[in-house]
């Protein structure tokens, strides 16, 4: 199982990432009856085409894979497998005995979440500061639906982001009230860009006609403080809460 992810290169040269997930066949083991024991102390002595192709490619790669590993115990730790974390019929397993190429806790699954959504979050820095450095606004539109879920829990699905299903819970796309939070967020995007530790308030207009936006940075605001007409959006800033409003002229 593989995952390439493209988030930009840096100075170390590679032109990418790539994620490996598996077994043995990832891992690429060899076994005892064609490796000598010292061989598995060090996981590099173990090189498929994981690292070929990311060798070929200019990748970094990022190889989880475990041998002996199973579906079960790639999602659920403590689960069956065939030698991985234990055997059949036995407590032990490679990776309680040798090095993997990745280090990490816990399950695969958990490795890979946790991997790629570091890589997301490093794109996205990486494209807001190119942004940025152009004179140009990042909507965060995440941090404005974490921000507005507060007051149901931290839940977008209770606080009536997302669309609704009749069986209950909800669909993973915005209700037209999620698509009034990313608008204002962009709004306030788009007029001011990102602000940041702004001492005290300040006002201007908008580049698009007929509406009116105002933003500053206080202390933290409380969740939806301010009364219709004006309507609150809040995003996540390095030194406290961006407050940015809008109101139809």
């Amino acid at each position: 199982m593989t995952s390439l992810t493209t988030a930009p290169a840096s100075a170390t040269g590679y032109h990418g990432r790539y994620l490996a997930l598996g077994d043995s066949v990832a891992f690429g083991y060899r076994p005892a009856a064609v490796t000598p024991r010292t061989d598995y102390l060090d996981a590099a002595n173990f090189r498929g085409y994981a690292e070929k192709y990311a060798t070929l490619r200019g990748l970094r790669l990022a190889n989880a894979s475990c041998p002996g590993e199973t579906t079960a115990s790639m999602l659920t730790a403590g689960a069956q497998s065939n030698g991985c974390e234990n055997s059949l019929g036995a407590p032990a397993g490679y990776r309680t005995a040798f090095p993997l190429h990745a280090a990490y806790a816990g399950t695969q699954v958990e490795y890979a979440v946790a991997y790629l959504v570091s890589q997301v979050r490093a794109l996205d820095s990486v494209l807001s500061q190119i942004v940025r450095r152009y004179r140009g606004a990042v909507a965060d539109g995440f941090t404005a639906f974490r921000l507005a879920s507060l007051g149901s829990g931290g839940d977008p699905c209770a606080a009536g982001l997302l669309i609704a299903l009749p069986g209950g819970g909800c669909d993973v796309h915005p209700s037209p009230a999620g698509h009034r939070v990313w608008l204002r967020r962009w709004l306030c995007s788009l007029s001011f860009g990102w602000v940041s530790g702004t001492a005290s308030p300040w006002r201007g207009k908008s580049a698009l006609h007929g509406v009116a936006s105002r933003c500053w940075s206080p202390a933290p605001i409380p969740h939806a403080s301010v009364a219709l007409p004006w309507f609150p959006v809040f995003s996540g800033a390095d030194s406290g809460f961006t407050f940015c409003s809008h109101r139809i002229e």
